[in-house]
């Protein structure tokens, strides 16, 4: 999936809010987080279970995963998002809205 933008405040910092952000995917229709992923430990060669940051979340429309929205790591405080530059930046642009901040799309 290649990168279409990031959602960030109107003004920096301080940015959109973590904890509203991992609310938000809780509640939104189209925001689901990621299921764990089941492989194996790399010390004891025995199977683990790897669980998804709360902060990531997949897009999902009429049951396909279409992109991918997750936090910074690198403490900027906005969104970093993934997809089909239609479909999911018009989600992208919905949720910056309910965050209180703006989506800004990647130059192309």
């Amino acid at each position: 999936m290649e990168s279409i933008g990031v959602i960030r405040a109107e003004r920096d910092p301080p940015g959109i809010n973590h904890d509203r952000w991992v609310a938000l995917i809780d509640k939104h229709p189209n925001l689901l987080h990621p299921p764990p992923i089941e492989g194996i430990n790399s010390f004891t060669r025995g199977p683990m279970i790897a669980h998804p940051r709360p902060d990531v979340a997949s897009v999902v429309i009429e049951g396909q995963e279409i992109g991918m929205m997750y936090w910074s790591e690198n403490e900027a405080n906005q969104i970093n998002v993934f997809g089909d530059s239609q479909t999911v930046a018009q989600l992208a642009h919905e949720v910056a809205n309910l965050l209180g901040g703006l989506f800004e799309a990647d130059p192309t």
